[in-house]
Parts: C-alpha cells; structure tokens; sequence
C-alpha cells in the first residue's frame, strides 16, 4: 500500500474506498437477494427501490457475478435517461447485432437474438429507473412482448429511487405496472447494523479489533442515516483523521474533523 500514514494499522488497503468482496449483509439484504434469485428463474419484470447511497447496485453487481456465464447473459444501461434509440443501441451492442437504421427492425432483430439464445437467461438491469421518460419505459415492456407469447424470454430490472413508484401510479403505465410480479425495497441500516458495516469493511482490510470507538460510530450512524455511501465517506475521512493524528482508535473527534471536512468540499463545489 502506497500511503504510508496506515501503516501502524497492518491493513492490505484503505478501508472505505472500494467494495469488499463479499458484501456485508444483514438479516434483510440476504432475503431481498433470496428474492432477487427467485424472480430471475421465473423471469419476467422486478423492481428494486431504495434511497440513493443505499446499495442496489451492489447488490445487483454481486447478483451478476455470481451468474453462470453459460446460463446467464447480463445487459447493464447505466443511465435511464439515454433516449429510446440509445438504449436499443446499447442492448443491441450487448447482443453483439449491428445497429439498424429503424426503430422497429432493432427491436425486430433484438427480439430475434434472444429467443436464438434460449435457454439462456437475459437479465437486462437498468438503473437510475425514476429519471426514465414514458416513451422509453413504453419500448422496454414493447421489447418483452414476443409474439403473443405468453412465455418469459428475459428478466428486466428496474433499480431506482422511490420515485419510480410515482411514475408506476401514472394511467399510461398501467399495462407496464400489471407485468410487474416482483417489487423489492432496500431498506437503511440501523444502528447496531451501522458498527456491523463498519466492523465487516475493516475486517476485510486486515483489521479484527475494534478500531472505531462506540461514540464515534453512533455520530457516524446519525449523520449518515444508516446509508452505506453517506457511512464510508464520513468513515473514510474519519479513518485518514486518526491516521494522520496517529491515533490507536477512531475517536468522535477525528468523525467531527471528518465532518468539517466534507463540510468544506461541499462548499467549494
């Protein structure tokens, strides 16, 4: 490891930064990603909401990973808000078909791929799902049609905010919103599954003591509201406070510099 301030700690990398392999997962997250594994072998439409920060991507990416690549085909749209002839353009990259010049003949040809590779399960996962306009929305449940077909051909999963919920409500995504068997929320960490965060991302590091005082967590949890990207920043900045200082422990004076810290950046933004 490069910087040399952790080195008292005998950690292999700096905590905070980068997703552990394995994800921490309480009692909850372990049954949304039960659920997850279910609906894709029955396939069809899913939904995964929560705050931003709080971990569906994760989630998802840990999901995929584990996927049989001759069983399981992944297709990631990062962004919702690409227009209708991105996304096509973007699934039908993933598909590795060329792109055509109408609408309808990409969806023809998409279509056409998927069924050719059956049984292979298509997973296309798009993000950022509450930024989507309706007319996109509208071509993805168009793509899912197949002839009449009552059969599932590929699962779809939409990750977002809550306010995907709202735009689900709307009359003109009634036939969409029917097609949906599968509605998830990723709820916040509390308290004591805040210094079990903490404790799992240290411990991935090299570090199996408590390295973070009580105090200093439960300012952790409360400013951050128990939501894992808010819980690392202010971890991270804290963590490099006491490094600095050569401090034993993570103390609520090095979150409260942390605080000051980001508090400032914001500002500078």
């Amino acid at each position: 490891m490069d910087n040399h301030d952790y080195d008292m700690y005998g950690i292999t990398a700096i905590p905070f930064v980068n997703a552990p392999q394995k994800l921490y997962a309480n009692e909850h997250r372990e049954a949304i990603k039960k659920k997850l594994n279910n609906f894709i072998n029955f396939r069809g439409f899913c939904v995964l909401s929560g705050e931003p920060g709080i971990g569906k991507s994760a989630i998802l990416r840990e999901l995929t990973h584990n996927f049989h690549p001759k069983a399981f085909k992944t297709i990631y749209i990062p962004f919702a808000m690409f227009a209708e002839t991105d996304i096509l353009c973007a699934i039908s990259h993933q598909l590795g078909l060329e792109k055509a010049m109408m609408k309808s003949h990409m969806i023809e040809r998409i279509q056409e791929r998927i069924k050719e590779l059956q049984p292979i399960n298509i997973v296309i996962i798009i993000d950022e799902i509450q930024k989507i306009k309706h007319e996109t929305l509208e071509l993805i449940r168009t793509l899912s049609n197949f002839d009449f077909d009552d059969k599932n051909y590929l699962s779809i999963i939409f990750s977002g905010t809550h306010d995907f919920l709202n735009l689900l409500k709307f009359k003109n995504n009634e036939h969409l919103k029917q097609r949906i068997s599968c509605f998830l929320e990723l709820q916040k960490l509390n308290r004591i599954e805040t210094a079990e965060y903490i404790q799992h991302h240290l411990k991935n590091v090299g570090v199996n003591h408590e390295l973070f005082t009580a105090e200093s967590i439960n300012l952790i949890y409360n400013i951050s509201d128990g939501i894992p990207r808010i819980i690392n920043n202010f971890a991270k900045y804290a963590f490099a406070e006491a490094a600095i200082n050569m401090s034993k422990v993570v103390d609520l004076e090095h979150v409260q510099l942390a605080i000051d810290n980001i508090s400032i950046k914001n500002k500078e933004r």
